[in-house]
């Protein structure tokens, strides 16, 4: 057996190959919906007494919709309620909600996952959702209309804002972000909303935009809200005049034309206050230390250390920042290239955001498709690039490639953050000297309930451990297995419960976000 396949096994567990679903998404609820229902079988059971949730009706062809809607909120005697049109299957979405109420009675707004049925009667179009994340929510409504609301605090907030009154679908945005801001929203994972609205419902750009503004300036942040690059989703700018220090941390062996590379293309950013650091480990080539050599009489922000010892990305880079000088890092492969001038600006706009631990960029491969649109824990037993393969184009399953949102990790090959935050968890784990000490390093800045954000506006191609080469040897392979029993240890209560930012019906043995087998 080669070495490559012993490595597939030992992450998965298991002597068998990944499984995936061969089906239609209809035949896919033959298998999962009865465990659906069983889940809310006790409140299927038993009626409501008609004071726990009311369906509040909107009917957004009449031109006084928002305030009959709100009227019949005010009138209500219930606990929850929910804003619909006569669309989707009530009885087993409101035995959700109730369900979702006695598991978390303090979230102001609870959803579930949603699909809809088709005039043939089967289930098409599911959204399966990741947990809470208010900057997901902000790019791209992701909730939909699968959710109900706290009646005493969508009375406390003011209720649906009459200058959304244009845009049933801005307006519940809005009510959505009011309500997060104010408390936390719970989701009820399962696909309790059908829908047999079969038209589009997508926010429309100017009203979306402005429910989204109105949230950064109600928190304190300014932002610039523009289209996305896929319909109803959009693009966050967030403005910052402060420009930090920076120190871009590089790790090198030899390979001085991808590195030449990667930095000609940082000397094109439009950030321009950068050092530099490339951390020297065990060239081999006298041309290498002559290219140093005239690089750093070149270039007054460039500096070369020398770290002795084997290869160990992470007390490489714990080396690096330990003699850096700025305020923020970039940890950066010598094998990654910047597309966008603006992506080291665009990162640490959002790296200013409050409770942010750190931002990653979308990365691509020489040939333009997808090498890393963030970091999905669990997937092939530990963790696995997001989308990787997928086309330059591809939005990804619900725009989660093309719109900036939470997530558990990004890779390190491209990382931006604050160096307090670096230094507060004591920086990269250094028992992991090659694999997952990034994934690590965000679980650290997690559990100190930091942020992780990946920001794709900020592009680079990554050539991808062309440097270090695979992990091919017997050698190489001991110590993997090493590093993965170390990391399945030190987070195995996370990994059990599984990655709040990836649905548990998604498949965890392929990182495309497709079905659960």
């Amino acid at each position: 057996m080669d070495l490559l396949r012993k490595i597939k096994r030992r992450i998965f567990g298991t002597k068998e190959e990944p499984k995936f679903f061969q089906g239609t998404y209809d035949e896919w609820t033959k298998k999962y919906f009865p465990v659906m229902k069983k889940r809310v079988s006790e409140a299927l059971s038993k009626k409501s007494g008609g004071t726990m949730l009311e369906f509040i009706k909107i009917e957004p062809k009449e031109k006084e919709w928002l305030k009959k809607a709100n009227d019949g909120a005010h009138n209500s005697k219930a606990d929850y309620l929910s804003f619909q049109e006569d669309d989707f299957s009530k009885e087993i979405f409101s035995a959700a909600i109730r369900t979702a109420a006695k598991e978390d009675p303090r979230a102001l707004l609870i959803y579930t996952d949603s699909d809809r049925i088709g005039e043939d009667g089967k289930y098409y179009d599911p959204s399966l959702k990741p947990d809470e994340s208010i900057y997901y929510l902000c790019s791209f409504d992701y909730v939909g209309r699968a959710f109900a609301v706290k009646r005493s605090a969508f009375i406390e907030a003011g209720g649906l804002d009459e200058a959304f009154s244009n845009d049933p679908e801005a307006a519940l945005l809005d009510l959505k972000l009011r309500l997060i801001e104010k408390g936390r929203a719970f989701h009820f994972p399962g696909v309790y909303y059908h829908s047999t609205f079969s038209g589009d419902r997508t926010v429309s750009f100017e009203d979306g935009r402005r429910a989204v503004s109105a949230h950064f300036k109600r928190i304190g942040i300014d932002a610039e809200v523009e289209s996305g690059e896929a319909k109803g989703t959009f693009l966050i700018r967030i403005k910052n005049s402060d420009e930090p220090l920076i120190s871009v941390i590089i790790p090198n062996k030899d390979h001085t034309d991808e590195l030449d590379k990667c930095l000609k293309s940082i000397e094109k950013s439009n950030y321009k206050n950068l050092e530099i650091i490339i951390v020297e480990n065990n060239s081999e080539l006298s041309e290498t230390f002559s290219y140093y050599e005239k690089l750093s009489k070149e270039n007054a922000f460039v500096r070369v250390l020398r770290y002795e010892g084997d290869f160990n990305y992470s007390r490489i880079n714990n080396f690096g920042v330990s003699k850096a000088k700025g305020e923020f890092l970039l940890l950066l492969n010598n094998d990654t290239e910047m597309i966008d001038p603006d992506s080291i600006k665009n990162m640490l706009a959002v790296a200013h955001l409050p409770n942010v631990g750190a931002v990653g960029a979308r990365l691509y491969y020489e040939d333009g498709t997808i090498q890393h649109a963030g970091v999905t824990l669990g997937v092939g037993g530990i963790a696995a690039n997001a989308f990787s393969g997928a086309k330059k184009d591809d939005p990804g399953y619900m725009n989660r490639i093309c719109v900036g949102q939470e997530l558990s990790a990004v890779t390190a090959a491209c990382l931006l953050m604050k160096r307090s935050d670096f230094e507060e968890i004591s920086g990269f784990t250094e028992e992991l000297a090659v694999a997952f000490n990034d994934v690590d390093l965000c679980m650290k800045l997690r559990k100190e309930e930091k942020l992780i954000i990946y920001y794709p506006f900020a592009t680079f191609f990554h050539y991808e451990s062309k440097s270090r080469g695979v992990e091919d040897t017997p050698q190489k392979v001991k110590r993997f297995n090493s590093e993965i029993d170390f990391f399945k240890a030190r987070w195995e209560k996370e990994l059990l419960k599984g990655d709040p930012y990836y649905n548990q019906y998604l498949n965890l043995n392929i990182n495309d976000y497709s079905l659960m087998p």
